[in-house]
């Protein structure tokens, strides 16, 4: 019985094609693919069915692409795919159907200037390769994922592409002088000034640009994107200045917040995963901050993963050193 001869028959079965088309996947008007059950005489075949030939896509497996010589609806494609399924050599049959290339990306107007996301050169990080697996947000329990930014002059989080990703202590009530969740840190709801001891965040030009790249809001059509296009971004200004005692005063509220954050099995504190340190010292020997160093491994042992730039120089890190990223710890 040939297909072609069916299809107007098969065609007045109307609730049945609407039954079908609704749940179908998009595919190729009128084309076919079929897996036999041994080798057949394939030209023959299509020659009874009605249908053309068109390639052996895995001879091996018994495998063809067939088409419809004529062109054919969504309705008649279904008639045909449903006769084809009634053939007893065939061992499966299936439409033609397209497949969607699965890079995510965002539709920031500004992601084409954001050469290290995406760039065809290889030169970038493949953001949109873990965007195809998550654009961040939350840990499979739930637990907001936080991501400390230590500066030294701030960040502006009410930045419009940052401030939807702003980390806020919601367990503390802003200004009032009490430390209500009794955390060791007094009115600290826009995150932690080590400096002035409050949560006073300077709108620093740098840690702006840092928190942009880590978690600047993704697909809201503003701006740029960051490699987090959903993350709660935790401010800690360093405001008494750039130095070591500073620096490891600044880590200490991150690694506070995790910590509570464990103790109460998510209950308090903050489920910070990672810090970001976009500073450092040029040529430094790691052994002579050995305090500094192991303070990451502290950070680590709670979970917290830092990251750190190295320097603006052609410097080998590995021989001529470099803080902090020539730390010896698995942890930054």
């Amino acid at each position: 019985m040939k297909l072609i001869n069916t299809l107007h028959t098969l065609l007045a079965v109307t609730l049945l094609t609407v039954s079908a088309t609704a749940v179908a996947q998009s595919h190729l008007p009128g084309e076919f693919i079929v897996m036999f059950h041994n080798d057949q005489d394939v030209a023959k075949w299509a020659a009874e069915c009605g249908l053309e030939h068109v390639d052996a896509l895995s001879p091996r497996a018994h495998i063809h692409l067939f088409r419809v010589p004529s062109e054919t609806t969504t309705a008649q494609d279904w008639a045909v795919l449903r006769s084809l399924r009634d053939d007893d050599r065939l061992e499966a049959a299936q439409f033609n159907h397209t497949v969607q290339n699965r890079e995510t990306l965002p539709n920031d107007p500004q992601l084409g200037q954001q050469w290290h996301h995406v760039e065809n050169g290889d030169h970038d990080i493949d953001s949109d390769l873990a965007w195809d697996i998550t654009t961040g947000g939350a840990a499979a329990d739930g637990s907001r994922i936080v991501v400390a930014v230590l500066e030294g002059g701030g960040s502006n989080y009410n930045h419009v592409d940052l401030i939807d990703n702003h980390w806020v202590n919601e367990a503390e009530i802003p200004g009032n002088g009490v430390d209500d969740d009794e955390n060791g840190f007094v009115d600290d709801y826009n995150g932690w000034n080590s400096g002035g001891n409050n949560d006073a965040i300077a709108a620093g030009g740098h840690g702006t640009s840092v928190s942009g790249m880590i978690g600047a809001v993704g697909d809201n059509g503003v701006g740029g994107v960051g490699v987090n296009w959903d993350v709660d971004i935790m401010q800690v200004d360093m405001g008494g200045g750039l130095t070591e005692s500073n620096v490891i005063a600044a880590y200490n509220y991150p690694y506070e917040m995790r910590a509570i954050f464990n103790e109460s099995d998510g209950a308090r504190g903050a489920f910070v995963v990672a810090t970001n340190a976009s500073w450092g010292i040029d040529l430094a020997n790691p052994a002579n901050y050995p305090v500094w160093c192991a303070y990451y491994d502290d950070l680590g042992e709670q979970g917290i993963l830092n990251c750190g730039a190295t320097a603006n120089a052609q410097y080998n890190i590995d021989t001529q050193g470099d803080m902090p990223t020539g730390c010896s710890s698995p942890y930054i």
